[in-house]
């Protein structure tokens, strides 16, 4: 994946959040963070992301309606979605909205691949 790709990252667990900031931000990505679904949508329509990864479970709005209210802003921004939840639990959904699915704890190489597929080199 091409250096300097814009992440919002978005997890109301501000320890999560920070490590994976982290992480990314290590390999080259440029990250924004989140801890909330309200100001997430809120930096999307102010400065849209490259791509989205945020967490499912959080207590004002959940991933789900996070990225299906980003799609109704930008349809083609690419969203992944990070959950503790079974993968047969969320796939339905993940398909009505266009995103990807990682197990959480997050594995970090199977995140990089999902985004390099998300935001091909330009």
């Amino acid at each position: 994946m091409r250096a300097g790709v814009r992440v919002l990252l978005v997890d109301d667990d501000p320890e999560q959040l920070a490590a994976l900031a982290l992480l990314l931000e290590d390999r080259g990505l440029t990250v924004e963070t989140a801890q909330s679904g309200p100001e997430a949508l809120g930096r999307i329509a102010t400065h849209p992301p490259d791509v989205l990864v945020v967490d499912a479970a959080m207590p004002d709005i959940g991933g789900l309606e996070v990225i299906r209210r980003a799609h109704l802003m930008n349809p083609a921004l690419p969203a992944v979605l990070l959950t503790a939840y079974s993968r047969d639990t969320v796939d339905n959904a993940l398909a009505a909205v266009r995103a990807a699915y990682l197990a959480k704890p997050v594995d970090l190489g199977a995140l990089f691949d999902v985004l390099a597929r998300a935001v091909p080199a330009r």
